[in-house]
């Protein structure tokens, strides 16, 4: 067991470069070939001016197996030769470059610089990925800019719903790909390193702004033991920082109907123009703290996604039958439990007021006949709306308008510094918050809202050091957190339709009712399912993430050895099924024969 493992630790050449980062690695050579060991490596970031040291070993192979993403020049110095330089590497997320020197004979003081140079290939790893650069991000069209919803250009990707990707919700509830022909929820999402999943139904936890993501790759095969937890592909995406130029930018994404030709079949039935108001708007900035050393980026994102209206035909009890007189409804109604000498039911007038006590010699059963109608249901009954619309059935059903209004509103935003104090440290933390509001409204104030009120906060945080110990030992550790209290069907209105009615609980002990009647041509389904109201499911997760990561390198050899472990807690309080907490009442006509 050990053999395999040891077997399976070593791999040629580089490290594999890891989550948030990318690495440079290479061999350095004179003239014949031979290896030059003890050679002095510095590569330097070019946009931040910070530098990380190292020497060839034995084999003349030097490694940089944690590097930020960006563009970089590496130069070689060794006694006897030349300096070489090779300028304008641009290194990508999770990419391991291999670059090569052939040193020439003369004074350090001498420089050759390489100005052409093959390109650079993925000779180190066996991922199959592909990897979008910040300005791709930004350009592509995304009509509610959900970075997600780029995945969708990599092969191996497909979605069975490509207008879910543009319902503005880019969280919970939100559409994801599905790749290499695994079902959504097998996918794998890292931001900046760092899990980036609600686990419950592996929604992504956290959609940042694609102003602000520098960039994304998507391994959709053979990955690194490092990936773990997906089927279908990892979704790894590195946030902007810093650099030595002070940088900044301000957008706003608008949609409105104003701005639309109408629709030809609206056109043609003489309908307006849908309804539409999308706004989505944001600024961003970056530069240096202290050049060369400390360096910070930040960004707000604001969406406010106005969806149009709905007008629904609903049915309430009419004036008549609010008092218990049921004659509109024209179907007989039979005192439950109660026959006659013959054992034949007994009908009940329409007018329930006028119900009396089961005469001599009639069998009432367990319960006794009706006498009258119950007080509490007439209390109840006065709270409900009125009827507004001729209606069908004589004005029975389908006799309330009820106007459905939903939005969706976001803000959210990142801030992010990044440290280089020497030529061996490298430290980056982040902070991330958003807070995204699903309410569904009816005009209605008693009725139940449909999907009630969604609400997904989020706070995320990730730290990370690299700290290079020698030029063969360089360790990351990493620790986060990934807090997500999404809480569904939240009831957040005040009504004041009733003294009943408890303000900001407006259907608390209050059921939900519901009719049938074949005769009437279906079921009168009332549209008050109070009960369901009282139902939210509250997701309070926390995931707490540690790793770390040592990379040794032995002659031509590149050993890694580390951990990862997650924490993670699931405060659910679940919706207490479809009755809620007041109970459901379905009156299937059983007792009183219709």
């Amino acid at each position: 067991m050990l053999a395999l493992v040891l077997a399976i630790l070593f791999a040629p050449q580089a490290a594999r470069a890891q989550q948030a980062t990318g690495a440079i690695t290479g061999s350095v050579t004179d003239p014949s070939g031979a290896a030059v060991a003890a050679a002095n490596v510095t590569v330097t970031d070019m946009d931040r001016g910070t530098t990380l040291k190292t020497q060839t070993n034995t084999q003349g192979v030097y490694n940089f197996p944690r590097l930020p993403i960006g563009k970089y020049e590496i130069r070689v110095e060794a006694n006897g030769f030349e300096a070489a330089v090779r300028p304008n590497i641009a290194l990508n997320l999770n990419q391991t470059a291999t670059i090569d020197f052939a040193m020439v004979i003369g004074q350090v003081s001498q420089t050759m610089q390489v100005t052409e140079a093959a390109p650079l290939l993925q000779t180190e790893t066996t991922d199959v990925a592909s990897v979008m650069e910040a300005s791709a991000i930004a350009n592509l069209p995304l009509e509610t800019r959900n970075y997600n919803q780029l995945t969708l250009l990599v092969p191996g990707s497909v979605t069975i719903s490509p207008a879910s990707f543009n319902t503005g919700l880019k969280t919970f509830n939100a559409a994801r790909p599905n790749l290499n022909g695994n079902r959504e929820q097998a996918n794998y999402y890292l931001l900046d390193g760092m899990e980036n999943t609600e686990f419950v139904d592996n929604n992504v936890a956290y959609s940042p702004s694609v102003d602000a993501i520098q960039e994304f790759n998507v391994i959709t095969n053979n990955p690194s033991a490092e990936f773990g937890q997906f089927l279908g592909g990892v979704i790894n995406v590195s946030l902007k920082s810093g650099t030595n130029q002070y940088h900044g930018s301000a957008f706003e994404y608008l949609r409105n109907d104003f701005f639309n030709a109408n629709e030809w079949s609206n056109n043609f039935n003489g309908l307006p123009t849908p309804r539409e108001r999308w706004n989505e708007y944001g600024a961003t900035v970056g530069g240096p703290i202290k050049r060369n050393k400390l360096f910070f980026f930040a960004d707000y994102q604001g969406s406010r996604f106005d969806l149009p209206a709905t007008v629904t035909a609903m049915t309430t009890l009419t004036a008549a039958e609010k008092t218990g007189n049921l004659t509109d409804l024209g179907v007989q109604l039979y005192y439950p439990g109660a026959v006659n000498a013959q054992g034949q039911r007994i009908p009940m007038p329409s007018n329930l007021t006028q119900a009396a006590i089961c005469g001599a010699g009639q069998t009432m059963g367990v319960n006794p006949c009706i006498s009258g109608i119950s007080a509490t249901a007439l209390k109840i009954a006065a709270l409900l709306p009125s009827a507004n619309l001729p209606g069908q059935a004589g004005g029975t059903i389908n006799n309330l308008s009820n106007v459905v209004q939903n939005y969706i509103h976001g803000n959210q935003g990142d801030a992010k510094l990044d440290y280089s104090p020497d030529d061996r440290d490298h430290i980056f933390a982040r902070y991330s918050q958003q807070n995204i509001q699903n309410p569904i409204v009816n005009s209605q104030a008693l009725l139940y809202s449909g999907s009630g009120d969604n609400e997904f906060p989020l706070q995320q945080a990730v730290l990370d050091w690299t700290r290079t110990f020698s030029p063969t030992l360089v360790n990351d550790a990493r620790t986060g957190m990934n807090y997500f209290p999404a809480e569904g069907n939240v009831q957040s209105l005040t009504t004041t339709a009733g003294a009943n009615v408890i303000p900001g609980q407006p259907t608390q002990y209050l059921p939900g009712l519901s009719f049938a009647n074949t005769a009437l041509g279906g079921s009168l389904n009332g549209p008050f399912a109070y009960g369901t109201t009282d139902s939210p499911e509250i997701f309070h997760q926390t995931s707490i993430q540690w790793s770390d990561t040592a990379i040794w390198t032995k002659n031509d050899h590149t050993i890694r050895f580390g951990f990862s472990a997650n924490r993670y807690r699931n405060n659910y309080v679940p919706s207490t099924t479809s009755d809620g907490a007041a109970g459901q009442i379905s009156f299937s006509g059983t007792y009183t024969g219709n």
